[in-house]
């Protein structure tokens, strides 16, 4: 089980919160990476000091999402109360199942039960809490395999962890952000300010940056800054946040059938006589970026999805000042493990009501007339305790795209298809990417004493990107050696052994220091206890990390996304299945909608008029 720690409800504010002017100036100098600028004092001590300095709340800065600017995600459950109050009123003898116990399927069977329903959460694994997995390295250190960066346009996410008692703080060790060890080729730097031009890579940073905050133009047709859109989505005002579809939808005609690359090649390559910055990127320089971004992350390994899917990443706020999840220990702010709030969530709705089924796998949905003529869902399952039928008026499918397919077949045609031919296309052929993430303690050092000395390293190789934590531990520091994604996670996938697979990438962070300023970082690597290897795409119960769009389908995500519209059935629910993030908040937005749909159908709204199935509507935006 995941340690419970004492947790007092503080008020997640800090006195040192940025404008939203200067959190929009440093959003645009990267698009899948934090920027905010390390400025953290150490002293050099015998004794050990946290990595990252004192651990501050970092506030929530709600908006709403490009592809769904009528509603901005919060404003529906404050309107009614909070968290902990309900967001509607079901029938008491309403039967609502939900498969899979992730954040969505968590989420979904809280609001129900709140709401009156007899609830049941069917899940495979022994826990709940899905690809939010913080895996347990001592009584304080956590391997966090899953989602581990969370920003503050997470309205939802934000929301729901104030309410039990967790909290966010500013610190997250991306490139740049903190004291960087930056490999490429013969070169090696020092990064420890990400405003400040790496070498290298000034052209690629000019480009970009004059792209997220002026826009471009491709042989005469313009297109709005991604800056400008992020101004219009922070807007309290519908009619001001709307501003952004016309902008978007440009983006859409523009680049829906691009890969990335295809992208950037229309915005900074030659092709182009107008490029932003005034001057073309070089062969190296897009070379550059697919290895190590501007500095702060390589793009290639996601060259070859979609362009849109990527780029919407900037005018979502998905990846600007990204925090990490944390509750109070004694009364202060400590990094720990995101199951946590799950976990908790789990635990409310159990007291109130929620009956829960777990190491239980459904192997089939299908759906059936009752004798009064009611359409019911009856659910097969298989348990330690032996297969088992249940039945249920309303049904909500908390599963990967992967896992939906391969074990209920979710996609299927025929008699008893249970969606439209759209959504059963969009399942058949919706792409999930790879990732893979090894991770473990080491023993405190005095290295860590030194403020220069990396906490983050990213090269060129195959050892894309590794991370040092602090958990709180005086004696040990957890490292992420291995964060990697599509062919960077398929090239280590070979590889089962947590212990070869260790050797292999310390191997490689040896040869990458040696040429550096610190070649005693290696050093570090002396594990202690166990390694923590996961390849998402062999977990049985996720077969992939998320949802990726590749070129030309964003229709797909747009079917699935609005698939509660329709209601022929089940509603779809989790990160697999939102438009706008494919992360922990993207599975809130797609719970809220389902949910708001089926209270809508089968009960009473409460505040109608902030619910998202009364504001969200298809067709906003047109795909090829």
């Amino acid at each position: 089980m995941q340690r419970r720690l004492k947790r007092k409800n503080h008020k997640a504010s800090t006195p040192h919160s940025l404008t939203r002017q200067s959190t929009l100036r440093k959003s645009l100098l990267t698009l899948l990476r934090s920027l905010l600028p390390w400025k953290r004092a150490f002293k050099a001590s015998s004794e050990f000091t946290p990595l990252y300095g004192e651990n501050r709340p970092i506030e929530m800065r709600p908006q709403a999402y490009v592809e769904t600017p009528q509603h901005r995600r919060i404003e529906w459950v404050e309107a009614c109360g909070g968290p902990h109050r309900p967001l509607g009123k079901l029938p008491g003898g309403l039967r609502v199942g939900v498969i899979g116990g992730g954040p969505a399927g968590v989420t979904t069977a809280f609001e129900a039960v709140k709401a009156g329903a007899q609830v049941t959460l069917i899940e495979a694994r022994h826990e709940v809490g899905g690809r939010a997995r913080s895996v347990e390295l001592s009584d304080k250190n956590v391997a966090e395999q899953g989602c581990m960066r969370f920003p503050p346009s997470a309205s939802a996410l934000f929301v729901l962890a104030k309410a039990f008692g967790f909290a966010f703080i500013e610190r997250f060790p991306n490139p740049g952000t903190v004291p960087t060890l930056v490999s490429y080729g013969d070169e090696c730097h020092i990064w420890t300010d990400a405003e400040t031009n790496l070498p290298g890579f000034e052209n690629i940073k000019a480009g970009w940056d004059a792209f997220i905050e002026g826009g471009c133009q491709i042989n005469g047709r313009s297109f709005e800054s991604c800056a400008k859109v992020v101004v219009w989505l922070e807007s309290p005002q519908i009619e001001v946040r709307m501003k952004a579809v016309s902008t978007w939808q440009a983006y859409i005609t523009e680049f829906q059938h691009d890969t990335f690359r295809e992208g950037l090649q229309k915005i900074f390559g030659l092709t182009n006589i107008t490029p932003p910055a005034g001057k073309h990127w070089t062969k190296d320089d897009f070379n550059r970026f697919g290895k190590l971004g501007i500095g702060s992350g390589g793009f290639g390994a996601f060259y070859n999805v979609c362009f849109l899917t990527v780029l919407r990443y900037v005018p979502n706020s998905c990846e600007t000042d990204l925090a990490s999840f944390a509750g109070y220990v004694d009364g202060k702010l400590q990094a720990m493990g995101i199951r946590s709030l799950w976990q908790s969530i789990w635990e409310s709705a159990t007291k109130q009501g929620l009956k829960s089924l777990l190491s239980t796998k459904a192997t089939s949905v299908t759906k059936r007339t009752a004798s009064d003529g009611r359409t019911v869902f009856v659910v097969r399952t298989e348990s330690p305790q032996g297969p088992s039928e249940l039945e249920f008026d309303e049904l909500f499918i908390n599963l990967t795209i992967n896992v939906a397919n391969r074990n209920l077949d979710l996609g299927r045609k025929g008699p008893d298809q249970l969606f439209p031919d759209a959504t059963c296309e969009a399942l058949k052929n919706m792409h999930m990417t790879l990732s893979t993430k090894i991770t473990f303690q080491v023993p405190q050092s005095p290295l860590f004493n030194d403020p220069a000395f990396p906490r983050t390293l990213i090269t060129d190789g195959d050892l894309p990107q590794a991370y040092c934590f602090d958990y709180g531990d005086p004696k040990t520091v957890v490292v992420m050696l291995a964060y990697a994604w599509e062919e960077d996670s398929r090239r280590l996938q070979s590889e089962k052994d947590p212990a070869k697979l260790f050797r292999r990438l310390k191997s490689l962070v040896e040869q990458v220091v040696a040429k550096s300023p610190y070649p005693q970082w290696a050093q570090i690597l002396q594990p202690v206890g166990d390694i923590v290897l996961t390849h998402w795409q062999e977990d049985p119960y996720a077969l992939g990390a998320f949802a990726f769009a590749e070129p030309g389908q964003d229709r797909h995500c747009a079917t699935l996304f609005y698939d509660f519209e329709k209601k022929q059935g089940p509603y779809l629910i989790g990160d697999s299945y939102s438009h706008g993030n494919p992360w922990v908040e993207g599975a809130l937005e797609s719970s809220y909608n389902c949910f708001s749909a089926m209270v809508k159908q089968r009960g009473t709204l409460y505040h109608p008029d902030k619910a998202p199935v009364n504001l969200i509507r298809s067709g906003i935006y047109f795909y090829e």
